[in-house]
């Protein structure tokens, strides 16, 4: 037996007594043991091995419901306009959204008004740290919002302030990436892949595709904001029309050579169902999902090539950042216990046009009030309260809910299942990363060429065998 970790060494939080929850499963030609509860990995290499009596550790992670004092994110969606008409996104079908378009300056001041506690407005938790958000459509097209609320926030909210910006790139300007530099923000910057895969999806209002505009703004960025640069997410979206143009292997390889021209520092390539590009439209939600319950095999094959495309750029010396991957081995390898991987209205709000609230930027069935009622209704929000996978239907048996953590509610929501039923096909995608990311895990730590260079993606201490 090849130990991989030794399971809870990284729990932060209490730890109750509970009996071992041992799953073995196979991947690639190799027979893995996880402890549900303490996240202890194991190679099994004879049949010996596959007595775990005394395995698993007799102990699980104990996550308390709390209350923050105060939200730590806040996401204004400036507008529903945009520049772009992306064929996953919602912005082609502005017809079927509600009512305003833009979110009002005077609505986003009073929404914070309504949203922060006294004790933030009066000063008495000036070291608390809250990041805003500006999300759309582009919120580049509405820049003077986004320049008036960063003022207004720096100098009348008392706290520490981050911000941060979702956006196509193709808008920005020297002087917009100047003032982000100046006020530190970080970013996500959509970008798809190679040109081709970009501009087949990702197509301008009146035609064309926007590649060249995108590698434009983050040459700005490393140009005049190269602090900003260093926060930059390159962040892919694919259909399951648009990766028969370019697998996930290949837009991994691309985005990570961009990084490695300075022109980001992190990648993520997720399916369209998990990105912020289904909001709202439920119609987009079924046309593009991804449903990995019924092409197992061949989703499992597509994100193996993405883990030996990882695992030759770590070879290399290249990097290979890509986020799936990193988040799922860390948990694994540093036994860090996962209960959520969500915030909706519980430290994270929406103020959208019209003054509504939501509890999560991808709006959707998330509605929990609105400006001109008084702010967050209790009754909408509760609901969304208890984000631990504890108030999930299937997760608390699932054997891999410390690393998962149970999935997007929203998602759920707009698939009709309700806030608590996970969606089959996002529980099918995250057991299919599980098994990459343990494979990596093994390919990474047994050999010792690899091992430091791996662990310094992981971020992790020196915890195995």
């Amino acid at each position: 037996m090849i130990i991989l970790s030794e399971g809870a060494t990284g729990q932060k939080g209490p730890v109750v007594a509970a009996k071992p929850q041992v799953v073995r499963f196979d991947h690639r030609g190799i027979r893995f043991a996880l402890d549900a509860n303490t996240l202890k990995l194991a190679v099994l290499e004879n049949e010996k091995d596959e007595d775990l009596e005394h395995f698993g550790a007799p102990l699980k992670p104990n996550f308390q419901l709390g209350c923050p004092p105060a939200p730590g994110s806040i996401c204004f969606d400036v507008t529903r306009a945009c520049n772009l008409r992306c064929t996953y996104c919602f912005a082609q079908h502005d017809d079927e959204r509600n009512n305003d378009v833009h979110l009002s300056v005077d609505d986003a001041v009073t929404g914070l008004s309504l949203l922060l506690p006294k004790n933030i407005r009066n000063g008495s938790m000036r070291n608390h740290r809250i990041q805003y958000s500006f999300f759309g459509g582009e919120p580049l097209t509405r820049w003077d919002f986004i320049e008036k609320m960063v003022q207004h926030i720096e100098a009348w909210v008392p706290c520490v302030s981050h911000f941060h910006v979702t956006t196509n790139g193709t808008l920005l300007t020297k002087e917009m990436a100047e003032f982000m530099e100046l006020h530190g923000f970080s970013t996500i910057v959509s970008l798809d892949g190679t040109e081709k895969a970009h501009d087949e999806c990702r197509v301008r209002a009146g035609g064309g595709g926007s590649y060249a505009a995108t590698i434009e703004a983050l040459k700005l960025l490393r140009k005049y904001a190269p602090n900003v640069v260093k926060k930059t997410t390159l962040r892919s979206t694919f259909t399951p029309t648009s990766i028969l143009t370019e697998s996930i292997a290949d837009r991994v390889a691309h985005l990570n050579d961009l990084v490695e021209q300075g022109l980001g520092s992190y990648v993520s390539v997720e399916p369209a169902f998990l990105g912020e590009h289904t909001c709202a439209n439920s119609k987009i939600v079924e046309e593009q999902a991804i449903d990995y319950t019924k092409f197992r095999e061949e989703w499992q094959a597509r994100y193996d090539e993405a883990s030996d495309a990882w695992l030759e750029r770590l070879k290399q010396g290249k990097p290979c950042h890509y986020h799936h991957f990193i988040s799922f081995a860390k948990r694994m390898v540093n036994s860090l216990p996962n209960c959520t991987e969500c915030g909706a209205a519980k430290g994270y709000y929406t103020i959208a046009p019209g003054g509504e609230l939501f509890a999560c930027h991808h709006e959707g069935g998330t509605r929990v009030g609105n400006i001109a009622t008084g702010g967050v209704d209790s009754e909408l929000a509760a609901r969304w309260v208890d984000n631990r996978y504890y108030a999930r239907l299937k997760c608390p048996e699932c054997p891999i809910r410390n690393i998962c953590g149970g999935g997007c509610r929203e998602y759920s929501v707009s698939k009709g299942l309700g806030v608590s039923m996970p969606e089959p096909s996002e529980c099918e995608l995250k057991w299919i990363l599980v098994r990459c990311s343990a494979w990596l895990a093994y390919k990474v730590l047994t050999d010792p060429a690899l091992r430091d260079k791996g662990l310094a993606y992981w971020g992790l201490p020196n915890r195995t065998k």
